[in-house]
């Protein structure tokens, strides 16, 4: 079974809200709207810092901001950082059919983890905008 651990679900949501929210975030606030301990979030960020998906800004007021645009980054990407690729696809089976299902697992999965987080962002700024209208 693929899991995807804690450390990559936070990863994703602090990527998310990066995106979210605009240019800068501070590791305080960050860490604040994603509910997790700003130790375990600086080592999420220092992950995806050295992955080349975020910058950090030093100082008290310190914090992250994506390095790249919210179109180029996918749920894959962060994962990749985090995880390392993933497979389900490993030589298992000397059965061809069986070989070829498992590659077709792995094509599927990368396609639904693939998404951008712009397009993300996007379906969550349509849900907000409904909500404010059938309040």
């Amino acid at each position: 079974m693929i899991y995807i651990n804690l450390k990559s679900k936070y990863a994703v949501s602090a990527m998310f809200s990066l995106a979210y929210y605009g240019d800068f975030c501070t590791v305080r606030s960050l860490s604040s709207l994603i509910n997790v301990p700003i130790p375990f979030l600086e080592q999420i960020m220092g992950s995806l810092k050295k992955a080349g998906l975020v910058k950090s800004i030093r100082g008290s007021q310190g914090g992250y901001q994506l390095l790249k645009s919210a179109n180029e980054i996918t749920v894959l990407d962060i994962l990749f950082a985090l995880e390392g690729p993933f497979k389900m696809t490993d030589g298992f089976s000397v059965h061809d059919v069986l070989k070829t299902y498992w590659q077709e697992v792995d094509v599927n999965i990368q396609r639904i983890f693939n998404q951008s987080l712009q397009k993300l962002v996007d379906e969550q700024k349509i849900k907000d905008h409904s909500l404010m209208y059938s309040i």
